[in-house]
Formats: C-alpha cells, sequence, structure tokens
C-alpha cells in the first residue's frame, strides 16, 4: 500500500482507489465484502461494511459504520475488510 503526494497536493491510496475528492465508493474484495466509504463536505468518512448489497454488524471490523476522520484512517479500516475470512452465502 502506498499513499503519496502529487503536484496538486491530492492525497491518493493507490491501492483501494480512493481520493481526497471521494464522495461515496464501493471497494469490492475477494473475501465476498465490499467496503462502501463515504466522504462529507466537511471532510470526514463513513465506512460500511457490505455483504450481497446489505449492511453487515457482525464483523470484527464494526457492528455499525466507522467514522474516519482522515484518509490513512480509512486504509487502515480497508486493510482490515480485506483480511477479514471469506464469506459466502
Amino acid at each position: 500500500m502506498s499513499i503519496y503526494y502529487n503536484k496538486g497536493k491530492q492525497r491518493e491510496t493507490k491501492m483501494f482507489g480512493l481520493t481526497d475528492r471521494l464522495s461515496i465508493r464501493h471497494v469490492p474484495f475477494r473475501n465476498g465484502y465490499t467496503a462502501s466509504v463515504a466522504k462529507y463536505s466537511a471532510g470526514d468518512y463513513e465506512i460500511a461494511v457490505l455483504f450481497n448489497g446489505k449492511i453487515c454488524c457482525d464483523t470484527p471490523v464494526t457492528n455499525d459504520v466507522v467514522r474516519c476522520g482522515t484518509i490513512q484512517e480509512v486504509t487502515k479500516v480497508l486493510i482490515e475488510v480485506s483480511a477479514l475470512p471469506k464469506r459466502e452465502g
């Protein structure tokens, strides 16, 4: 994973295709989960873990949604979601 600054000072996480200009993005993972990342105008992020298109409230990552203040915190949560055991159904 790499986070870098380009000439416009826009941070980007290459691994997940996220940028500071994000409003809503779904990030699917091979383990069957999807992370829904929303960025609010105040610069805060909110992440929901989805399975089959519905919020999944029974993961070790969260039982609701995760609020983050930086793209680095978002990246950490996405890595946790990607590391969850495979889920089928």
